[in-house]
């Protein structure tokens, strides 16, 4: 029996504009599924690619950022059209297993079990670069704020990587990240 992989969804601030990952299914056609109308219903609107790894959107769902096992894509008008980010600094980098974007769309950052650095773009996915950490461990998650002021990273050992970004006149820069090791707790109820 061949596997299945459920749909992974994207509900920006409203829910009117809503996207979905499907990969591998046997009933659905592999892609990357909208709705522009609350998830009444839905279309295709980049098919055939498979292996999806994770999806991020801007706070109103305008700037979306996907990425399958070989590329970035991108779209800027809701998920209607799609583009195949080719920039050289992301033909290397595959299998990007987190993404997260600002509200704005403006920011992104993703990160990848098989790399010990952060991606980043500062032109709404457009273009990519990389950001030398000097983890000794992969990453397996990565969040940006709202403004793409403050970046928080985590690697599969436990350790956050934080980095606090300068902002001036509006302006992001992107600053250095230091890392903190987090022990993790459980907290139980009464």
């Amino acid at each position: 029996m061949a596997a299945i992989s459920l749909p992974r969804f994207l509900l920006p601030n409203s829910g009117q504009y809503q996207t979905a990952l499907v990969d591998s299914s046997l009933i659905y056609q592999s892609g990357i599924y909208i709705s522009e109308n609350y998830g009444i219903s839905w279309n295709i609107k980049l098919n055939n690619i498979r292996y999806f790894k994770s999806i991020a959107t801007s706070a109103s769902g305008q700037y979306q950022t996907a990425n399958d096992s070989s590329y970035i894509w991108t779209s800027n008008d809701y998920g209607n059209n799609w583009t195949k980010i080719t920039d050289t600094n992301t033909s290397d980098y595959t299998g990007c297993t987190c993404l997260s974007i600002s509200a704005s769309g403006q920011y992104q950052v993703g990160c990848s079990l098989s790399n010990t650095y952060i991606l980043y773009s500062t032109d709404y996915g457009n273009t990519w670069s990389y950001t030398d950490v000097s983890s000794t461990d992969y990453f397996a998650s990565v969040s940006i704020s709202s403004y793409g002021q403050f970046i928080s990273a985590c690697t599969g050992a436990g350790d956050i990587w934080t980095c606090i970004n300068s902002v001036s006149n509006g302006v992001v820069s992107v600053g250095n990240y230091s890392s903190t090791y987090t022990p993790l707790y459980i907290v139980t109820g009464k």
